[in-house]
């Protein structure tokens, strides 16, 4: 057997020249992290990893961080650890109503934003089922993020108004990401592509500063020139998707639905209708640029875990197979790295090369 190196260089090699499907076998999930993590700093494309599941999700987020760390020395200055995302999926969003799970929320909208304004160089790492559900198309996502300075102008109640349509809850104090609270000429909130919640203060209309602050003491601390202001839904529950969505979801025949749709309210579970706000939804594929890697872990549990989801959907929300199907045929155009757990048989793709 070749040397792991020997069999990296033989892989990166085939990669660079663009061929696809890669077969690579016999791999633990540590050494795939490995892999990627290698395959990523030096041949700086984007990478997206799609695993069976929440579970060896968090397994590979992990390992990833931590073979990263060892290039943090060597990193250039447009490349930070910091590329490194999460996109999970909402579990069981088609068949049960959950509360609102806004750290799935604010993970899958900071990695949406970053493809979106293709920001950095990113690795992403996301589940087969997660790639299936939809996101809101990319022109909607930039129409609702708001962009803001020290010494501009705003509208408070434009904005607070802003904060409401895009998920957030106003709450006595901020403690966690979706929280907004509004103290005389003092608006804090918690948005995602940041750790720690943040406080503009006024003078008059004018934002005299903005600081991020402490959740456990409300402290301020680091000051900020700007601060990307993203939804923490990806449902933006404003006039035009409120008109749209009643209309459209008449047939649901949920009058609890239609009632928080009449107050402009969000709902727990409002993601499993996200469809019914738009003419088009996207899903990740749409989203990632023309040269990204993906590679894919556990294939044949992928292609089950999948089946047996869209099986359980189609009772439901039959759309959904159709959503999958566009999904996969968008995923189609890009190469691709099929990560094999189980040693090498000859039951591979036509035209495959293998590793």
């Amino acid at each position: 057997m070749s040397h792991p190196h020997t069999r990296f260089e033989h892989l990166r090699a085939a990669v660079t020249q663009g061929a696809s499907p890669l077969e690579l076998y016999g791999l633990s999930p540590a050494a795939a992290a490995w892999s990627l993590a290698r395959l990523w700093f030096e041949l700086r494309r984007p990478l997206v990893l799609v695993t069976p599941g929440a579970g060896p999700q968090t397994g590979f987020l992990r390992d990833l961080h931590f073979f990263l760390a060892g290039y943090q020395e060597t990193f250039h200055p447009d490349d930070r650890p910091t590329d490194l995302y999460t996109f999970p999926a909402y579990e069981n969003l088609s068949f049960v109503e959950l509360t609102p799970d806004l750290q799935t929320a604010s993970a899958r909208l900071e990695t949406a934003y970053a493809l979106a304004t293709r920001t950095g160089r990113p690795m992403i790492v996301t589940s087969g089922i997660a790639l299936a559900q939809s996101l809101p198309p990319r022109d909607r996502l930039a129409a609702v993020t708001e962009y803001l300075v020290v010494g501009q102008e705003l509208d408070r109640e434009k904005f607070l108004g802003h904060l409401a349509a895009g998920g957030y809850t106003r709450r006595p104090l901020v403690e966690e990401k979706g929280d907004f609270s509004v103290r005389g000429g003092v608006i804090d909130f918690f948005p995602p592509l940041s750790d720690y919640p943040v406080r503009l203060e006024f003078w008059g209309d004018t934002i005299e500063s903005i600081r991020q602050f402490n959740p456990a003491s409300q402290r301020s601390a680091k000051h900020l020139e700007d601060v990307i202001v993203l939804p923490v839904s990806e449902v933006y529950l404003d006039r035009q998707t409120q008109k749209m969505a009643s209309h459209r979801l008449r047939s649901v025949k949920s009058a609890k639905v239609l009632e928080y749709l009449q107050r402009r309210e969000h709902f727990p579970g409002i993601e499993r209708y996200l469809p019914y706000f738009h003419e088009r939804t996207e899903t990740l594929g749409d989203y990632l640029p023309d040269n990204c890697l993906v590679a894919l872990w556990d294939p044949l549990n992928l292609k089950q875990e999948l089946d047996a989801y869209l099986a359980r959907a189609d009772q439901e929300r039959p759309e959904e197979e159709e959503a999958w199907v566009n999904c996969l045929e968008v995923m189609s155009r890009f190469q691709t790295l099929r990560c094999h757990a189980v040693p090498f048989t000859d039951q591979t793709s036509a035209g495959a090369r293998v590793f």
